[in-house]
């Protein structure tokens, strides 16, 4: 917004002076020619301007004939001088709408991450362990299993624009952008070279001087796990209506499976297991809730969370 606002004010200025200067130079051209075809009219001037001080008054003096301005070029140029006071008092009213909309917005925005804290706190709180241990707090850029870059509890990041703009340090202080091109570029050419798969830990990744690896302070980790965690569980709500209802194990693994894969937990990949939590079956959700590129472990904790769902309203 502020980048955009200056970029206007700055055009705004220069379109101002530029034709303030051109609208002069015509108008004293015509105003010659206009005095030598009648040397009988009155020789009274009007003050015209075009350049413009803070309060919107004119600086530049023009001096024009008095008899007949009816349709004379000052006129013309009265009229484009409203013009473009008009046009400047708007951009400035939309630039003022626009930024107390992104106010609102933020506002609501973090109202909202709040307020969904708020309503899974516990849920957060018991899923979070699990979370930890199979997703572990890597402080450094590794690839997952699947090759994408990643780092602190499994956040992928997927451009070299998105890695830079990170709080990266560099032997505790902030790298620079440079070093955190090159990181990006290391971490690329595992990538090309099919270094990546459930035969590589994240380790693997580390630099083999630690001096010279780009890290991430905990507490930033932590706090970009929570608004994952948060947009997950909107993300769930939008999807399953019933997702405030179901069992705090039911969800934690909804939660699991989101987290884990995103997008690609869908009612079309994973047809089977939908039409166990539809019909409330729980055999069936079991039976398919294993995924292949996650360890054995996480896998088991799935299905031994789900066997833990109270045979209540419904569920069988």
């Amino acid at each position: 917004m502020e980048n955009q606002s200056s970029s206007t004010e700055s055009l705004s200025s220069g379109t101002s002076e530029n034709t303030t200067s051109t609208q002069a130079n015509l108008l004293q051209a015509y105003i010659q020619s206009h005095e030598s075809q009648k040397p009988s009219q009155s020789t009274e001037k009007v003050t015209r301007t075009g350049k413009h001080d803070a309060s919107g008054h004119c600086q530049q003096v023009v001096h024009v004939p008095a008899h007949s301005r009816k349709g004379h070029p000052v006129a013309a140029y009265d009229r484009l001088c409203g013009q473009k006071h008009t046009v400047k008092e708007a951009a400035e009213k939309n630039q003022e709408e626009a930024e107390e909309k992104e106010n609102k917005s933020q506002s609501t925005e973090n109202n909202s991450s709040e307020n969904m804290r708020e309503k899974y706190n516990e849920l957060i709180k018991e899923y979070w362990p699990h979370l930890k241990e199979n997703e572990g707090m890597k402080e450094f850029a590794y690839l997952d299993t699947e090759g994408k870059i990643t780092t602190g509890m499994g956040l992928y990041i997927p451009d070299e624009k998105s890695f830079t703009s990170l709080p990266w340090q560099y032997q505790g202080k902030e790298a620079t952008f440079e070093q955190k091109v090159a990181e990006y570029q290391r971490l690329e050419a595992f990538q090309k070279n099919g270094q990546f798969g459930q035969n590589y830990r994240a380790e693997h990744y580390k630099q083999i001087n630690p001096q010279k690896e780009l890290t991430l302070s905990e507490h930033f980790m932590i706090d970009k796990t929570m608004e994952h965690l948060e947009g997950d569980l909107r993300i769930l709500e939008t999807k399953y209506p019933e997702f405030e209802t179901y069992p705090r194990t039911v969800q934690m693994v909804l939660l699991d499976m989101r987290y884990n894969m995103g997008g690609n937990f869908n009612a079309d990949r994973w047809h089977y297991f939908h039409e166990g939590l539809k019909n409330k079956d729980i055999s069936q959700m079991i039976k398919h809730v294993n995924r292949p590129q996650v360890s054995k472990n996480r896998n088991d904790w799935a299905r031994q969370t789900l066997k833990e769902i109270p045979l209540v309203n419904g569920w069988h």
